[in-house]
């Protein structure tokens, strides 16, 4: 299969100017992503841009290569379609199943206070996030708080940090995760995971990085509404002791 892919690519100028053509552009996405630190859209953009222009050359390759044979060329033509199809595939997985699986697993149940809930559309609407998240109860001690942040943006937490705090304390965890929210932090990590997953330039050229700066940015926001670090610090240090 090589050997005859080969063959094809050397002697059709279009499928070689195709392949320089995206791959130069993948590298230039990549650059960009590389070169973006606060923006999280424009970061996402930078990283479906490259994985895109980076399959594109094995999609261009896949179509023109000419089709001789079932038993040789034929199938193995099939077979290379795979590669490229196992990446929507994986990603439509990771963004809509995962996150219902992941809650029907922790038996995930939507809270029911009222409290919360107008608490949650205040700062919401303050935001500007088009429609307010639903506040999920999960069933385990241990103390647990994030976000989903795909079709219907949700956020998660454990019955055991419901316990654990008191009510100043607990609304300090929940602006953190609205902020998570605004600025899509949890498909930033899925994001990240993903390009580095199937992108072997991505793997040792994007890091993790912009995800510590999310959290002091989650953090910071917390303490601006509430005007003191006194409620996020005591709830972090009350999750600490629980460890």
């Amino acid at each position: 299969m090589i050997h005859a892919l080969f063959a094809e690519i050397a002697n059709n100028g279009l499928l070689i100017s195709g392949i320089l053509g995206f791959a130069a552009l993948s590298f230039i996405a990549l650059f960009f992503l590389n070169r973006t630190k606060e923006n999280v859209r424009k970061k996402l953009l930078w990283i479906y841009l490259h994985l895109v222009f980076l399959f594109a050359p094995l999609l261009f390759v896949v179509f023109y290569w000419t089709c001789k044979t079932i038993l040789l060329n034929c199938l193995q033509k099939a077979l290379l379609w795979t590669v490229p199809a196992s990446v929507p595939i994986t990603f439509l997985g990771g963004f809509f199943v995962v996150p219902y699986i992941y809650r029907k697993m922790h038996a995930a149940k939507v809270v029911r206070s009222k409290e919360i809930a107008a608490f949650i559309r205040k700062y919401s609407s303050f935001l500007s996030l088009k429609k307010a998240p639903k506040v999920y109860y999960l069933d385990t001690a241990k103390p647990i708080a994030h976000t989903f942040t795909n079709l219907i943006p949700g956020i998660f937490i454990s019955v055991g940090m419901f316990e654990s705090l008191n009510r100043k304390e607990l609304e300090a965890v929940l602006l953190h995760e609205l902020y998570h929210i605004r600025s899509r932090s949890s498909f930033l990590k899925f994001s990240t995971l993903f390009v580095r997953m199937f992108s072997p330039i991505a793997r040792f050229s994007v890091t993790y990085k912009e995800l510590s700066d999310e959290e002091q940015n989650a953090d910071q926001f917390a303490v601006r509404m509430q005007k003191t670090k006194k409620f996020l610090k005591s709830a972090k240090k009350k999750l600490e002791e629980f460890k």
